[in-house]
């Protein structure tokens, strides 16, 4: 028997905070098995279960936007059921929802000065290296296309949309971070991530998070003493006191903006559907000529049914 089908059968039912990252992780833009509806339903089932669930992603408005009547009907369903956490840019702002509707646990936003550098950094850099919007991966730009045509309401000031718009789809800014579109040559990719950390720790005074989310975007947030997502993990773990031995993390980007959670936590039971060289934990989930995100949804369903 190997390691996972031991700690499946260890772990199930004893699991009481489920994590988990959302693109790559629960949610699959390649598979519409895996689509929004279907990440949704896992929350749903977790929460269904008497669990608590953070999820923490680079999305912050956008996964308010998608999910948000689906979590205010899931709540008004009768009986009761523990809350659901929503750690937005990596972590950088984190809600709670319940009957009761969204709350705010904290914020730590880009101001609209800090945006607006950050994105002139970028492109200064992209300039430098000399690469040009038909350089850019064609996915990043048609994702930040929809961004710009997309009526946010309230979870995005419109001066934010007006300044995304000068730049054409190469970089969108929210409060919660600024997303890049890394070019198609995945050998610029550490230089970019290099040159990006340099310009902005001598252009701006604040600590910034500046990470790959995938091989599509660089994104860009202000942080905390720790990783931004293993802060709002650590807040929602003091907040419930819960015990380490009783949380399970779940990510696909171990390397980038998963490593808080699911290395430097040093929490017992963290897992990834994305194979590495990293010495367990996290744990691997082998897809099993399943997709990695069908692998998690699976492995998440022997845990608590």
């Amino acid at each position: 028997m190997n390691i996972i089908n031991i700690l499946a059968k260890k772990l199930k039912n004893e699991i009481e905070l489920f994590v988990f990252d959302y693109d790559g992780t629960i949610y699959d833009k390649y598979n519409n098995d895996y689509n929004h509806k279907r990440a949704f339903s896992l929350i749903k089932k977790v929460i269904n279960n008497g669990c608590s669930c953070l999820v923490v992603s680079a999305r912050c408005a956008s996964f308010l936007h998608i999910q948000l009547q689906n979590l205010r009907a899931l709540y008004n369903e009768k009986g009761e059921k523990k809350e659901t956490y929503i750690g937005g840019g990596n972590g950088t702002m984190l809600f709670s929802f319940s009957k009761s509707g969204l709350s705010t646990l904290y914020e730590n936003k880009l101001s609209f000065k800090e945006v607006t550098s950050i994105m002139k950094m970028g492109k200064k850099v992209y300039d430098k290296l000399k690469i040009d919007i038909s350089d850019l991966n064609a996915e990043g730009m048609l994702t930040h296309a929809d961004f710009l045509k997309t009526v946010w309401g309230q979870l995005i000031p419109k001066k934010f949309i007006a300044l995304s718009k000068l730049y054409e789809g190469m970089c969108f800014c929210e409060e919660a971070k600024v997303s890049f579109v890394l070019p198609n040559n995945l050998l610029l990719h550490d230089t970019i991530l290099h040159l990006f950390k340099k310009e902005i720790k001598l252009g701006l005074k604040g600590s910034y998070h500046i990470v790959r989310g995938d091989i599509i975007f660089l994104q860009i947030s202000k942080t905390f003493p720790t990783d931004p997502k293993l802060h709002a993990l650590n807040t929602i773990i003091n907040k419930l006191k819960i015990a380490l031995t009783k949380v399970a993390v779940f990510g696909n980007m171990p390397q980038d903006n998963d490593k808080g959670i699911l290395i430097s936590s040093h929490l017992p039971n963290t897992f990834t559907n994305a194979k590495s060289d990293i010495s367990n934990p996290p744990f691997y989930i082998d897809s099993h000529n399943r997709s990695s995100v069908a692998a998690v949804h699976h492995f998440v369903k022997r845990l608590i049914e």
